[in-house]
């Protein structure tokens, strides 16, 4: 079936890199170093090295965006991953995914909060079309780990993701990629180099560059981590007033709730020092 994406990947130690090929007629090129160039070939495929599949993948995700307008227009596609152990065994069932309603276009949410999640997953479960790949490469140099929320988010703000609520794959945990679960807190040089690349892209696609993490919800846990308590006041105070949501409340809410458990837990240490 010479039509279907051929799927190159490869990593090296501590990280989880992909290289990508698009369909038949087209070149094996990093992506940092492209851009998608132009022919015959519509869809490119993202997997990095502990993925596996199987033919059923591209069976499922190849009429998906032939229904959804093929290269039309900026498509994402992507699915479940099922999380497996170094041995390939299932680790509780556990499903590696997000859900959400599709066609997803995240641009009016991060106008309006200022950030937005990676909604989609991981590369391992991800495939564009040419068109999307033309507006989301080159990625930045400096983006060395993490590089799915590049795709990820990139893809959420200026184009359309479609999920398909399917099991296709599998994610294998080993020694160097083993976060499953984890706190997967990002450093501050990460989210800068994220967010001007988003925000670079928004404009190079005639978007507005509304994404600022620092001044959104999306700071308030490395506030508190900090223990930056009267920046961390002024900044739910005010954008509370500003946002007034229930969106807004919520996280208000979970932040207290996240500062009264660091509350108990110097209490109970204290306790613990004194006996």
């Amino acid at each position: 079936m010479t039509d279907l994406p051929t799927i190159l990947a490869r990593s090296s130690p501590g990280t989880a890199t992909a290289s990508f090929r698009f369909s038949k007629k087209t070149e094996a090129k990093p992506p940092r170093s492209m851009p998608a160039q132009q022919g015959a070939g519509a869809t490119f495929c993202a997997f990095s090295i502990p993925t596996i599949f199987s033919t059923r993948t591209s069976l499922s995700v190849w009429p998906a965006f032939y229904q959804h307008g093929a290269n039309s227009r900026p498509i994402l596609v992507h699915h479940f991953l099922a999380i497996k152990s170094h041995a390939d065994n299932d680790l509780d069932g556990d499903v590696f995914g997000k859900t959400h309603d599709s066609p997803m276009n995240l641009y009016a949410f991060a106008k309006r909060y200022r950030f937005l999640w990676n909604e989609i997953g991981p590369t391992t479960s991800i495939c564009i079309n040419r068109r999307l790949a033309d507006r989301l490469f080159p990625i930045s140099e400096r983006a060395r780990i993490s590089a799915d929320a590049f795709i990820a988010c990139g893809a959420s703000l200026v184009g359309e993701a479609y999920l398909l609520k399917e099991i296709l794959g599998g994610y294998r945990i080993h020694g160097n990629n083993n976060w499953h679960g984890a706190d997967q807190r990002i450093s501050q040089s990460y989210s800068d180099t994220l967010q001007e690349y988003l925000n670079r892209k928004l404009v190079e696609n005639n978007l507005s560059p509304v994404i600022s993490f620092d001044d959104s919800i999306y700071a308030w846990p490395r506030l508190v981590s900090d223990r930056r308590w009267l920046k961390l006041a002024w900044h739910m105070t005010r954008l509370s007033a500003l946002q007034h949501d229930r969106y807004t409340a919520r996280f208000v809410y979970y932040t207290l709730m996240s500062i009264a458990q660091l509350g108990m837990k110097a209490v109970r240490s204290r306790i613990d020092h004194l006996e």
